[in-house]
């Protein structure tokens, strides 16, 4: 259930639709709690089969609660819909907001006890709430080998209004003497104050995903994630945005955002939007035969879907250019989408 601040304003994004062979004007509303008071109102015109995101902006209530939200749309003065929404809304009287209050600082050792070959890595970073209440936070490191992703608590705590908390931990090659083909990185840390690399620290992060609420299965939209990069003259980063299911039996996944994914080449520091409209699909059909039929666009069941974010580093491994990247960030979870 999402949480606010009482007085926190907000933009509530809500996918219209005109099913009708007319166009029309409709007013909207947002109603908060059971007594549907109106927080928000829009006017806005549909063409003849038009479907869109109108933004309603929106003040929490001040009172501390839980609180239904409800859509109504109205024209011509007719009650069209009153809709409610997948989630209520909580009004908390403090909300904790974590942001980095350091790079990550790396320290290697070597296991007590252990053979030559067991040298590891060891992390700590400082996080700070900057928010008015106190907040948990439990940052997980994830170290990435060419066997996959080792992950690595690095502590939990009750961080307070104001304050800074040091969180550490330690990670070796647990896989005996190392061979010429294997090899391992940092990799990168997510907590709540989001991700962050080990390589790039807080010169790379996550400035904001904006991705509507709901969709209606095998139609368009619009999602956008903008992501702060650091200068890198002629480096390569690829931003891929996805969609996977809560529920792992639903489907595989999906792409959302740029086709597939965005490939950019820095060359400046500055925030870098990667925009585009998609048709929801699944990726991965489990019937998937052949190259062609894997493409075939599937339209999503219906279902809550996680929304991911990914950037990983393209850098060269052979001397084609063809192969080679390494994560910055992985399967960071940013929100959800309710697909009807």
């Amino acid at each position: 259930m999402p949480q606010f601040a009482p007085g926190e304003v907000k933009t509530a994004k809500v996918a219209m639709r005109n099913p009708t062979a007319k166009a029309f004007d409709y007013n909207g509303f947002i109603y908060m709690g059971t007594d549907l008071a109106v927080v928000s109102e829009k006017a806005f015109r549909l063409l003849a089969g038009e479907e869109k995101q109108v933004s309603f902006p929106v003040s929490m209530p001040t009172t501390p609660g839980v609180y239904p939200v409800h859509i109504g749309v109205f024209s011509e003065g007719a009650n069209i819909v009153l809709y409610r929404a997948v989630e209520d809304v909580e009004i908390i009287s403090g909300v904790a907001k974590f942001i980095y209050a350091s790079d990550v600082k790396q320290t290697l050792y070597h296991q007590p006890n252990y053979p030559a070959w067991a040298e590891g890595l060891e992390i700590s970073v400082d996080i700070k709430n900057t928010g008015s209440g106190a907040g948990t936070c439990t940052p997980i490191w994830y170290v990435e080998t060419c066997y996959g992703y080792h992950t690595v608590g690095l502590g939990q705590q009750i961080v307070n209004p104001g304050e800074t908390a040091t969180f550490s931990g330690r990670w070796y090659w647990p896989y005996g003497p190392m061979e010429p083909d294997e090899w391992w990185r940092p990799g990168f840390i997510i907590s709540g104050a989001g991700p962050i690399s080990l390589a790039f620290g807080r010169s790379l992060y996550l400035v904001s995903v904006d991705i509507p609420s709901q969709i209606i299965s095998g139609s368009k939209y619009l999602a956008t994630q903008t992501i702060h990069l650091p200068y890198a003259a002629d480096s390569l980063f690829r931003v891929e945005l996805c969609l996977t299911p809560t529920r792992r039996s639903v489907a595989s996944s999906a792409l959302i955002g740029a086709v597939t994914y965005a490939n950019i080449i820095l060359t400046a520091t500055k925030d870098y939007e990667v925009k585009g409209v998609y048709t929801d699909r699944v990726s991965y059909p489990a019937e998937a035969i052949d190259w062609d039929y894997w493409n075939r666009p599937f339209p999503l069941p219906r279902g809550t879907y996680n929304v991911v974010s990914s950037v990983y580093h393209w850098y060269a491994t052979n001397e084609y250019m063809t192969a080679g990247y390494g994560w910055i960030w992985e399967n960071y979870i940013v929100g959800q989408v309710q697909v009807v």
